[in-house]
């Protein structure tokens, strides 16, 4: 009997707690970036909201979803995302979810497209027969004897069957893929030799400098040692002369491109992510036209979203989402194509739509709207951190400031949002808030120092102060599906999907601009870009190049704090690495002074006036440096900690400071920019 009551009570207990749990908890709260299903206690990421899974129990995530983003011209992604119709079934992920990639039959191309035998992948006629394997089956470039280009006027025809600029025919690159455009050539521009055999031509900058490059060695005869330009000639170097016509008309008649430097022109050069290519493209003010120039390969087996560069190193970058990375190589102006191409980082990247260069501390920021993180890496990509991974939705489009030390990102998520916050990833708060629905692409007029933004729903493009104040409509619905925005001096510069190409718009009135493509390698896919310009980079010396703060860490600019109006700078650690340095930058833990330091450049510097520095060696003293009477618990390079967004350290009284002067070699890996930029500096290790 005893036995039998135990048994029916066990189960009516069981029974009770199985009612409990179907209960929902009305009382449970959802975490940032969650939402609770209708009449239950699930919560589910934002994102998986009208995302074709029916993740709540109920179903009550994929309700009332309808079409509210999107046009008729469009197509939406299953995670909500809105791309041009022509993009579906085309071959390449653009939804980034492969949504779009779905369901493909019956499979047609536009009349200005070539569709590929084995993918039945969609791509431009243009790329039928010239050279480069645009499908997977190489079908583009089969049975192309039977299919010859046109060219236009001013273009010339290479054997291979591209079309390229005639001005690029005998200027000593190989611009044709079996470089015909470069042979039996009877004249040669002004900047370039011609070998008495072969009628190549080769650089003036390679006549006389005692190296054989012509078969027959002529650029190595009648050779003398300085050559003196007359009174209508510009001199490129000691040995090469030019027209002084030439001067700052455009087009780089120097080897070295003296010519056209410190010159004011109102062309503007952009670099373009042409989503299988990068291409410097030249907006022809007059004209009015872009004249474009593939200065990578062209591969589909990439994906080119977001581009920025580094003008005084001469390094582009840029992410491949099909690659799932960040590549870097060298490019110069002057030159005609990338070289040393390489990855700064191949792994813990899903989809990086947006990059910004911090040109002068070396460092790489990005967003990755599949992981829904911004981070942080330096030229080698040896040390990464994420900075956010918190209420972050769909981050997009990102901007770096390195001279004032900000930084400014673009949400497209719910809800759509600006933010900006230091490059140390401190001092984070939303600037733009309302009236917002898709912003994409965003840059920074480091003259005027205003924002500039699209937004590709609303076909706006709008303008602030950094801090989102005194907010301008500059366009309204004058383009479609703009993804990338850039400046110059006066204009704005937008890739659109829509119009296939660059348009301008005057910052004063708004006007449009929009450049015709002339060029047979045309803009095809246009994504990132960015103003080619050393203008567009103003230098700065990095305290992290100088003694002055010494960091084996990253080191990151932050704003500055008043009543200083220099950059500061924080040590922080790498993901992945036990440094000593809390992985939660605002975290105002205290850190030894050996691995993190924050310092005040405009502080440091006038301490460091006072120092009379020696030669530290073994036969010579070294000098030291002691705390000042005024304030014998501090000295002015380390302060104290007196705020909750950094690491700063005390130095006890009666303490000292030894600073060499000697140059000392830095240890690989301690100073990481070291391995990668050529920047030359003295660094100095404190004792």
């Amino acid at each position: 009997m005893a036995v039998g009551t135990y048994i029916l009570t066990t189960v009516f207990l069981f029974y009770l707690i199985a009612i409990c749990r179907t209960q929902p908890d009305s009382n449970r709260k959802c975490n940032p970036g969650e939402v609770r299903c209708a009449n239950t206690s699930r919560c589910i990421p934002r994102k998986w909201m009208c995302d074709g899974d029916a993740d709540c129990p109920n179903k009550t995530d994929e309700l009332k979803c309808g079409n509210e983003t999107c046009s008729l011209q469009e197509f939406m992604c299953k995670s909500g995302k809105c791309i041009p119709a022509s993009w579906k079934c085309d071959g390449d992920d653009d939804c980034g979810d492969h949504s779009d990639e779905k369901s493909c039959t019956n499979k047609t191309c536009l009349d200005n497209e070539f569709m590929c035998k084995t993918s039945q992948k969609c791509i431009s006629r243009q790329w039928r027969c010239d050279g480069d394997k645009d499908c997977i089956d190489n079908s583009d470039e089969l049975n192309c004897n039977m299919t010859r280009n046109t060219c236009k006027d001013g273009e010339f025809t290479c054997n291979s069957n591209e079309c390229i600029h005639e001005s690029w025919v005998c200027d000593g690159a190989n611009d044709c893929v079996d470089g015909s455009d470069e042979r039996n050539c009877t004249a040669c521009r002004e900047n370039m030799f011609m070998c008495q055999t072969s009628k190549k031509c080769i650089s003036k900058e390679w006549r006389c400098d005692g190296t054989n490059d012509c078969v027959d060695k002529s650029d190595e005869v009648n050779c003398t040692k300085e050559i003196k330009c007359t009174s209508s000639q510009f001199p490129c170097d000691k040995k090469t002369c030019i027209e002084e016509a030439k001067k700052c008309d455009g087009f780089t008649d120097c080897y070295n491109g003296r010519d056209e430097a410190n010159c004011e022109t109102k062309d503007t050069k952009v670099i373009l992510a042409d989503t299988h290519s990068l291409k410097l493209v030249t907006l022809l003010s007059g004209p009015k036209k872009a004249l474009s120039r593939r200065i990578s390969p062209s591969r589909t087996g990439q994906t080119i979203i977001g581009v920025d560069f580094d003008y005084e190193e001469n390094y582009v970058f840029w992410t491949d989402n099909k690659r799932s990375g960040i590549f870097v190589a060298s490019f110069q102006n002057t030159s005609g194509s990338i070289t040393d191409e390489r990855a700064v980082l191949s792994d813990g990247i899903i989809t990086a739509d947006g990059m910004a260069v911090d040109w002068v501390n070396n460092l790489i920021y990005w967003t990755d709207t599949g992981r829904d993180e911004i981070s942080v890496t330096n030229y080698n990509g040896t040390m990464k951190k994420v900075l956010f991974r918190d209420n972050l939705d769909e981050p997009r489009g990102i901007i770096v400031d390195p001279l004032t030390g900000w930084m400014y990102w673009t949400d497209w998520g719910n809800p759509a949002k600006i933010e900006r916050s230091g490059m140390n990833g401190q001092q984070r708060e939303t600037i733009v808030a309302s009236d917002l629905t898709w912003p994409n692409g965003i840059t920074l007029d480091y003259d005027d120092g205003r924002l500039y933004w699209v937004d590709s729903k609303l076909r706006k493009v709008e303008s602030s102060q950094v801090d989102g104040s005194d907010r301008r409509v500059i366009s309204s619905g004058k383009i479609s599906h703009d993804f990338a925005i850039s400046t110059s001096k006066f204009d704005i510069f937008i890739t659109s999907w829509a119009d296939i190409g660059i348009t301008g718009l005057s910052k004063s009135n708004g006007e449009i601009t929009k450049f015709t493509n002339e060029r047979t390698d045309s803009i095809s896919r246009p994504m990132g870009m960015k103003v080619y310009s050393n203008t567009m980079q103003k230098r700065k010396t990095s305290i992290c190049y100088t003694n002055e703060f010494e960091c084996g860490y990253l080191c990151l600019p932050r704003p500055a704090q008043p009543p200083s109006t220099e950059v500061q700078y924080t040590c922080a650690c790498p993901d992945g690495i036990t440094c000593g340095i809390s992985s939660n930058l605002s975290s105002t833990t205290l850190i030894p002074t050996s691995t993190t330091v924050e310092t005040s450049l405009a502080t440091t510097r006038q301490n460091l006036t006072t120092i009379e520095s020696e030669i530290e060696t073994p036969t010579v003293t070294p000098t030291t440096v002691t705390p000042t009477t005024t304030s014998p618990k501090t000295t002015d390079i380390i302060r104290t900690k007196n705020s909750t967004s950094g690491f700063t350290t005390t130095q006890n009284p009666g303490t000292s400071t030894t600073v060499s002067n000697a140059s000392t070699a830095p240890t690989p890996g301690k100073y990481f920019f070291k391995t990668f930029t050529n920047k030359q500096s003295t660094l100095l290790r404190k004792e």
